[in-house]
């Protein structure tokens, strides 16, 4: 600073790395809190971290306030689960939640190879309602995999970033 303001007084400069009449502007910023902090970063107070899945439809279920245009309805899957959730969550909370959840998920069955899901296109939330949906996708070469009849149980995997753990 002392570069330029000293030559901003001495010359009567308005040219110099501030470029303008304030020399207090800011010429940079940047968050110096990065994987190696040592201070702590509590969650915001009313972050949800966790949501336990109670329900999952397939979404030729038609579930209640659920209304999406499907790219390839009868050859991916295409599921919707259900959070337990509060009255009071918010919509800014979940948008929160969903970008740092994990997103990448699988079905598994006994005897049978794991289908991967991710989450994928968002979610429908109006906590006041008891609506807290969130899509799956199945892409359609494991979806083809998958028998009729067979009882699947939803797996979060965990990727580098991502919390799967978020998910009971």
């Amino acid at each position: 600073m002392a570069s330029t303001w000293g030559v901003r007084q001495a010359r009567d400069a308005k040219n110099d790395a501030f470029g303008g009449s304030n020399p207090y502007s800011t010429a940079s910023l940047s968050d110096r809190f990065g994987a190696h902090a040592v201070i702590d970063n509590p969650l915001a107070p009313g972050a949800i971290t966790e949501r336990v899945i109670d329900r999952l439809w397939w979404m030729d279920e038609h579930p209640a306030g659920i209304d999406m245009r499907l790219d390839d309805p009868q050859t991916a899957g295409h599921i919707v689960f259900h959070v337990e959730g509060k009255s009071d969550d918010s919509r800014r909370q979940y948008a929160r939640f969903y970008a740092k959840v994990g997103k990448r998920f699988a079905l598994q069955a006994q005897g049978h190879p794991d289908i991967p899901a991710h989450a994928t296109r968002g979610y429908w939330i109006a906590p006041d309602q008891g609506l807290q949906h969130f899509y799956l996708r199945i892409e359609p070469e494991h979806f083809a995999q998958m028998p009729l009849d067979v009882e699947y149980r939803l797996i979060p995997i965990a990727t580098p970033g991502e919390d799967a753990g978020a998910y009971q």
